[in-house]
């Protein structure tokens, strides 16, 4: 440790595991055909909870999650 105790870490992440990413429409619709749909090594890690273990495992304290929600809309796949 470098012996700083002050200071702000900040960082984002897609929720791949709750459809809250750009490649969620793509999951839904491989569901709704009844495949099962591949996540990416770790997925789990967008869990906040896991998120915020991982930041306190690290040291940090006084930590504050919050989700952001984005909407996307597009006229067609090929807008997508």
């Amino acid at each position: 440790m470098s012996g700083r105790t002050r200071g702000i870490v900040a960082a984002y992440i897609w929720g791949v595991v709750n459809d809250r990413s750009p490649t969620a429409p793509i999951r839904v619709q491989q569901r709704a055909l009844g495949l099962n749909p591949v996540y990416a090594p770790n997925a789990d890690a967008s869990r906040m909870e896991a998120l915020r273990d991982l930041w306190a495992g690290a040291g940090l304290d006084k930590i504050e999650t919050r989700e952001i929600e984005v909407v996307r809309t597009f006229a067609d796949f090929e807008d997508f």
